[in-house]
């Protein structure tokens, strides 16, 4: 039985990788991530369905170019019908890649597009909110907290972010928190 199951992946894992489909989901990230409009473009045009693909950590297109600070091919991505609240293998969505990678541009065009700003990320149980104050990215906390992110929200087995950042946040970013505390 596991000898036919082994024989099965890889056939269809050779037929994957033969008809593109392995390859396309690798460019169509690598597109994303280097700005590539028109070869996102492209892409999708011959295949659709690679407006999902994901790499083996479980990144969309989306999730990359969010990273990447790409805000055209968000926009374009977001307009063909990409999943705005993905998640990544780690139970983050593009949110939180945009509260991790210090990117409050994308982080608006997400949001503005209904992105959930309190989405709880699995691995490590934060919102973008949290991940951005941990990760000292001053700005993305702070355009977060403008957009009305929630200081009160349980994380990390039900402490709040307030508290949470009273432990961990640097003092530059202690400090912009208490222009937000009502």
């Amino acid at each position: 039985m596991r000898k036919a199951m082994r024989i099965a992946f890889w056939f269809v894992f050779t037929a994957a990788y033969l008809s593109g489909a392995l390859l396309s989901a690798g460019e169509i990230h690598d597109a994303c991530q280097a700005g590539d409009l028109a070869k996102v473009k492209k892409i999708l045009q011959q295949d659709p369905e690679q407006i999902q693909a994901v790499t083996p950590e479980g990144k969309s297109p989306l999730h990359m170019a969010t990273g990447w600070g790409q805000k055209e091919i968000v926009i374009f991505l977001l307009k063909e019908g990409a999943k705005i609240n993905a998640l990544n293998n780690q139970g983050g969505t593009p949110i939180h890649v945009a509260a991790s990678r210090n990117q409050p541009e994308c982080a608006a065009i997400l949001l503005d597009h209904g992105a959930d700003m309190e989405a709880i990320r699995v691995e490590g149980a934060v919102t973008p909110l949290a991940i951005a104050i941990f990760k000292n990215n001053l700005e993305m906390a702070e355009f977060l907290l403008k957009r009305g992110a929630d200081l009160n929200a349980r994380i990390m087995g039900g402490v709040t972010i307030l508290l949470a950042s009273e432990r961990r946040a640097s003092p530059a970013m202690k400090a912009m928190i208490k222009r937000f505390i009502k």
